[in-house]
């Protein structure tokens, strides 16, 4: 819905009432899109129907009542009519004049006897504020974001425990004289931590707050503008929401505090006379690619060394795959939600729906002169296939399933339907034949039928509902859609077949006034400018992305850079080594930066792998039930994903590159003394 029009009450043409709006009582206090909400509106809607019907059928047995006592008055009137008539005669005036008022009362009374049985027994729609398209798009939005905020957090979390290990292992490994000076003094275990776990907690709270004030004032304003250029919204009340707050800082708190805690320990677990003393550097070991001798014999010497280097520190190496698959797991995702919320109004009116547009006129069942000429004009119109469409009311057998109002096409001639519409999964292409029932991927994943399953349908103008067994189910993804024959149609619901839209492929530009000219076709859709708004509904959700990317790219940046600052500071021994050797600097930097970048390309290949699932898992939650996004993964998210890590990596290593030019080899080669 795109606009919402008022109008006088002096349009309408009846005064009745049709519809009324009603509000709970107990529903005020609650949260619109909890569960307990809808819990209460549909326990609340369960007794008003009740109610309601109960009130109708007595209305309705009231009115049978009136009419059945009406008919026996009006029988006792013309029986004293006939008594007075052989009495005075036929031709006196009083019998004349009541003969007349009793042959309009009858009339009358045959008329209203007619209207009640044709309304048979009342029958009352609800629909919950859920059910309405827009409430149920927004819920939907709010249901994605919700989403990301429950998976991307966690990653985040575990990318900063692993960045407070590197840092809090390299601090305390560059003061293992000073902590077994403290020892030797006759300071307790506990004092000594205690210099550190201070440390760590002041400035994980100190980044926590920062952090805390800079989330909940700015990224809640950034997405509320962006969902502002699809929703009329108010304007955003910003506040920092102290349990969110205190959680995620208490997060950060224990995580780095265990990490310190667990370091500390494993430092002063050691013999004093051995933290007095610098560290020795980790023996070398046969890596298992050295096994492999037909591929080891063919690496060069660099190569060699490069390979055994990654190896030879675990530690190190865990935390710098483990930290570049957490940001190429969130890239991929990012990617890939851009790809599929970009795309997926493309495939919908370009791949799946072929016409391009969409013609309407009155319910008839054979097309007028005036209509056959407009759409059988082959200089603008290649093909045309006249349809019946109308809403339908579907749900699953199930006592407590969920029902939704969707679209019935029932077109002239089914055999033509795949000229116009892609009636295809990924398994399998359909056509629609005379027994086919075809119903839409989405309506059918929520209602968890399955071919061969049986479902109720139930048109607005009839008060039971049919049942119909499942034959295929088609991929499709904006609106919802059931395909039958127009036989099937008949026999199903036990009405008449007619025409009411056509589904038009048109040649050129010139399609849609040639139609819009024809008096006899109410209106005309392109399918063009409905993609299109789709395409401009998605940009709040890209605007989204596109900060996921951002806080990704950052995450990628941070993890490399502190791995690499600290990988070249505690080898600064080695690099000075290097440069006595006569190594030149594209040596040295060839030497230490291979290993950053054969560690960043094993943790990106990991997180393509975990960032494809986690992809699968987040995109099952976006979507409504009016429109879900394609799910599957295109080769350029992979490649975007891969390229931005290759690219921070390289920025890393050229910022490296002048601290690697300051190693002072005389100062670092004494630094052991």
């Amino acid at each position: 819905m795109d606009f919402v029009l008022f109008t006088p009450s002096a349009s309408f043409i009846t005064t009745e009432a049709n519809t009324f709006y009603v509000q709970f009582k107990n529903t005020h206090q609650l949260n619109s899109f909890s569960s307990a909400y809808e819990d209460a509106v549909t326990a609340d809607i369960a007794s008003l129907k009740k109610f309601s019907t109960q009130q109708a059928q007595k209305q309705y047995a009231t009115k049978e009542d009136k009419l059945a006592t009406a008919q026996r008055e009006l029988t006792e009137q013309q029986e004293q009519l006939t008594l007075l008539s052989s009495q005075l005669g036929a031709d006196n005036p009083q019998v004349v004049t009541l003969s007349q008022q009793l042959a309009t009362a009858s009339t009358e009374l045959t008329t209203a006897q007619a209207q009640l049985a044709t309304i048979q027994q009342p029958q009352w729609y609800f629909e919950a504020r859920s059910q309405s398209q827009g409430f149920a798009i927004i819920k939907a939005d709010a249901k994605s974001m919700k989403s990301l905020a429950a998976i991307f957090p966690v990653i985040f979390f575990l990318v900063a425990a692993l960045v407070a290990l590197t840092s809090m292992t390299r601090m305390i490994d560059e003061e293992r004289t000073l902590i077994g000076t403290f020892q030797s003094l006759g300071y307790s275990d506990g004092k000594i931590a205690s210099r550190y776990l201070s440390y760590s907690i002041s400035s994980t709270l100190i980044g926590s707050v920062l952090g805390v004030i800079a989330g909940f004032l700015t990224m809640p304003k950034m997405i509320w503008i962006a969902y502002s250029t699809q929703y009329s919204l108010p304007e955003i009340d910003l506040a920092i929401h102290w349990t969110y707050a205190l959680l995620a800082v208490v997060v950060m708190v224990v995580i780095t505090s265990l990490v310190t805690a667990w370091t500390v320990r494993k430092t002063l677990q050691g013999v004093t006379a051995e933290l007095l003393v610098p560290k020795a550097p980790v023996a070398g070991k046969r890596i298992f690619l050295e096994r492999l001798t037909f591929l080891w014999r063919r690496l060069s010497f660099s190569q060699k060394v490069t390979q055994r280097n990654i190896f030879l520190d675990k530690k190190r190496m865990l935390m710098t795959v483990l930290g570049v698959i957490g940001s190429t797991t969130l890239l991929v995702t990012a990617f890939g939600l851009q790809n599929s919320a970009s795309q997926f109004p493309k495939k919908q009116y370009q791949e799946l729906t072929k016409y391009n547009l969409v013609a309407f006129f009155p319910a008839t069942t054979q097309l007028t002169t005036g209509e056959n000429a407009a759409l059988g004009d082959t200089q603008v119109i290649a093909k045309f296939l006249p349809v019946h469409t109308e809403a339908i009311e579907v749900s699953g057998t199930q006592k407590d399933s969920q029902s939704y109002f969707i679209n019935l096409v029932v077109p002239q001639k089914p055999e033509d339907l795949g000229a116009f519409v892609t009636l295809k999964n990924k398994q399998k292409t359909f056509s629609l034949t005379k027994s086919a029932v075809l119903l839409t991927k989405n309506v059918a994943e929520r209602l968890h039928l399955k071919v061969g399953d049986t479902f109720s349908g139930k048109l607005l103008s009839q008060y039971t509902p049919a049942q119909l067994t499942l034959k295929g189910i088609v991929d499709n993804y904006h609106l919802n859609y059931l395909y039958l024959s127009p036989q099937l149609y008949q026999e199903t619901f036990q009405t008449d077949f007619s025409l009411n839209q056509a589904l038009v492929i048109g040649k050129n530009q010139t399609a849609l006034p040639s139609l819009q000219q024809q008096a006899d076709i109410t209106n005309v859709e392109e399918t063009q400018t409905t993609m299109e708004r789709l395409i401009k509904n998605m940009a709040s959700i890209r605007f989204v992305v596109v900060i996921l990317i951002a806080l990704a790219s950052m995450l990628t940046i941070v993890v490399l850079y502190n791995v690499t600052n600290i990988n070249i500071a505690e080898r600064t021994r080695e690099i000075a080594t290097l440069k006595v050797l006569g190594f030149t600097d594209g040596e040295t930097y060839s030497y230490v930066f291979r290993e950053t970048i054969g560690l960043a390309v094993m943790g990106t290949i990991l997180g393509l792998l975990t960032g494809g699932v986690l992809f699968q898992q987040i995109i099952r939650s976006f979507g409504t039930e009016y429109y879900v996004f394609d799910a599957s993964m295109t080769p350029l998210t992979f490649i975007y994903a891969m390229l931005t890590s290759a690219i921070f990596t390289l920025i890393i290593n050229l910022l490296m590159i002048p601290k690697i030019k300051k190693i002072d080899m005389l100062t670092s080669l004494k630094s052991m003394e």
